[in-house]
C-alpha cells in the first residue's frame, strides 16, 4: 500500500471514529490538536453525558436533567471543547436536538 492510499485509509478511519466518540471528533476537527489530560477529561465528561442522554431517550434509563459545570484553569481547552466543537458535534449527531449555549 503506497503512502497516499495509507493516508486516505487513516483519514476514513478517523472520520468514522469521529462520528462515534466526541474526543475523536475533537482530534479530527482540529488538525493541530495536541493531547492533554484536561482535554481528554472534558471530552470524556461530554461523551458520558451524551451516552446517558441516549439511554434516557431510548427508555433504558429514567429521564433526568443533566448539568455539567467545568472548573478548569485558563488555557486548558474549555472554549475549544465546549464553545467551538461541541455544538457542531451535537447538531451533526442529533439532527433534532436543540442547543442553548451561555457564557
Amino acid at each position: 500500500m503506497n503512502k497516499t492510499k495509507l493516508a486516505q485509509a487513516i483519514k476514513v478511519k478517523q472520520k468514522a471514529n469521529a462520528k462515534k466518540d466526541y474526543y475523536s471528533y475533537v482530534k479530527y476537527t482540529h488538525d493541530d490538536y495536541s493531547y492533554n489530560k484536561h482535554g481528554e477529561f472534558i471530552s470524556e465528561t461530554i461523551n458520558d453525558a451524551l451516552c446517558k442522554r441516549d439511554e434516557m431517550m431510548s427508555g433504558k434509563r429514567q429521564v433526568e436533567s443533566q448539568y455539567i459545570m467545568l472548573s478548569v484553569p485558563p488555557r486548558h481547552g474549555k472554549s475549544m471543547h465546549i464553545s467551538e466543537t461541541l455544538p457542531s458535534y451535537v447538531m451533526g449527531k442529533y439532527h433534532k436536538f436543540k442547543v442553548i449555549m451561555t457564557a
